[in-house]
């Protein structure tokens, strides 16, 4: 499955994808975090990891050119924003 098909299957009412890469510490740290905390994920949030180095279509088709980024979407999957490189899970569902 796709990650452009997996999102549109998604019933979340805000999905997130996370571009992470695997050389990125920064990616490394928040990756960890949300895997340490995710009971703490809301009802309605999915939370995607794409692969910055190999999900070219996927950057191109949300503007994405640095990892660590993050892009928030709605339940339609149109563009509501992004998150600036949060370094925890905790900012990362404040900035949504």
């Amino acid at each position: 499955m796709t990650y452009l098909s997996a999102l549109a299957a998604s019933t979340a009412d805000t999905n997130v994808i996370f571009f992470h890469a695997s050389w990125c510490p920064t990616c490394r740290a928040l990756e960890n975090d949300i895997i340490e905390n995710a009971d703490s994920i809301p009802a309605g949030v999915t939370i995607f990891k794409a692969d910055y180095d190999t999900e070219t279509a996927l950057k191109q088709e949300y503007g994405v050119v640095r990892q660590h980024s993050i892009v928030v979407l709605d339940a339609a999957g149109n563009q509501q924003g992004s998150v600036t490189h949060p370094a925890s899970l905790e900012q990362l569902l404040a900035g949504l």
